[in-house]
């Protein structure tokens, strides 16, 4: 995770466009986060964008620091686990 601007962290990691927040939550209990971190779901409004609708993720610190947690992670996870079948 890189730690970045609430500004940053809300543009899509494909298009570079800013992004739309539309869930905000408090972190799980077994993330083991600080009490007070918010996990912010940002997805992509820019309908050109190959991530056109797609969501991230924004951990927001109680001290106000934002770390982004990208999903694609999962997704080439998935991906690789489909070719192998």
């Amino acid at each position: 995770m890189s730690e970045t601007t609430y500004e940053e962290a809300c543009r899509c990691p494909k298009c570079k466009h800013p992004g739309e927040g539309r869930i905000k939550r408090p972190a799980p209990r077994e993330a083991g986060l600080k009490h007070g971190t918010m996990i912010h779901q940002v997805y992509c409004v820019h309908e050109l964008c190959p991530w056109y609708n797609t969501a991230w993720m924004i951990q927001v610190n109680a001290d106000g620091s934002v770390n982004i947690m990208l999903i694609m992670q999962v997704q080439a996870t998935h991906s690789m686990m489909i070719k192998h079948q």
